[in-house]
């Protein structure tokens, strides 16, 4: 025997405990480990651990990929349904891309400016976002209207009212 290969091979007992960690106690039932299966934390563990059940069972693609979507937590089951993955990888990568833009660490990275230098508003006065104001309307009193009709004046300005004056001031 070569000394080389001896070195390298686990003794009987690690051998057994790698391949039970891998693929579970004897006698365990992995179709009901496998519909216990729930994401608790990262979608990289649960992908783990589903991966670790499913390479127990022989299922057919569609039926491993609805497993998967079926433990995923709800929020990240939702988004990634909606775009209708055909294989697990493609839903391992949509959960993950998913989970790292809504985790709390990528926005306080934005917060911290990690990403860049927070921009810088145009006038320190207005928000960008700011509404404009509207301009404040001018309510006609009755006794105003009748003044300003005896007078022959614009209600709007000084000058004196006509039919060319009055499209001056007409309103859209």
């Amino acid at each position: 025997m070569n000394s080389d290969l001896d070195m390298d091979a686990p003794s009987w007992p690690g051998f057994t405990k790698s391949l039970k960690d891998r693929f579970g106690a004897i006698g365990d039932d992995p179709m009901v480990a496998l519909m216990c299966l729930r994401q608790k934390t990262s979608v990289d563990a649960y992908h783990e651990e589903f991966d670790s059940i499913i390479s127990r069972l022989k299922l057919a693609n569609d039926h491993i990929l609805s497993c998967f979507l079926g433990g995923l937590k709800q929020d990240i089951q939702m988004m990634v349904r909606m775009f209708q993955p055909t294989s697990l990888q493609h839903a391992f990568t949509l959960a993950i891309t998913y989970e790292e833009a809504n985790s709390s660490k990528s926005t306080a990275k934005f917060h911290k400016g990690v990403l860049g230098p927070a921009p810088v508003p145009l006038s320190s006065s207005a928000p960008i976002n700011a509404v404009p104001k509207p301009k404040p309307t001018r309510h006609l009193t009755p006794e105003f209207i009748i003044e300003r009709r005896a007078q022959g004046l614009c209600y709007f300005c000084d000058k004196p009212y006509s039919m060319e004056h009055n499209r001056a001031h007409k309103k859209l």
